[in-house]
């Protein structure tokens, strides 16, 4: 069967707590497939993210990572993270308006 999903990508810039970026569907699948991330200032942060209910960085289940002052973070899933219907993508960085998310996801109907 061939694929007749569509790529599509949602884009915001991180708080320092934790936010939706993703919902799950009842009427699509959503398979996340790539995150951009870039830090637009002279220090390293870091930055968290979820497929959970919460994202908070001591819990389980929370990926986090450095990234370097003024660079470009790239994780890719392959073959894609699937958002289950109830669920959240969730993210957030050590500090306000500094790193900027895209979230690059497939969508295809149920």
């Amino acid at each position: 069967m061939a694929y007749t999903g569509r790529t599509k990508q949602t884009f915001g810039v991180l708080a320092n707590a934790d936010a939706t970026f993703l919902a799950g569907s009842a009427t699509v699948n959503r398979y996340i497939r790539q995150l951009h991330v870039t830090n637009t200032t002279a220090g390293a942060l870091t930055w968290n993210f979820a497929n959970a209910a919460t994202c908070v960085a001591s819990t389980a289940n929370v990926f986090g990572k450095s990234i370097a002052a003024n660079s470009i973070d790239q994780v890719f899933f392959s073959p894609g993270l699937k958002v289950p219907a109830s669920g959240l993508m969730r993210a957030f960085a050590s500090a306000a308006t500094s790193v900027n998310l895209t979230v690059i996801y497939d969508e295809e109907e149920i």
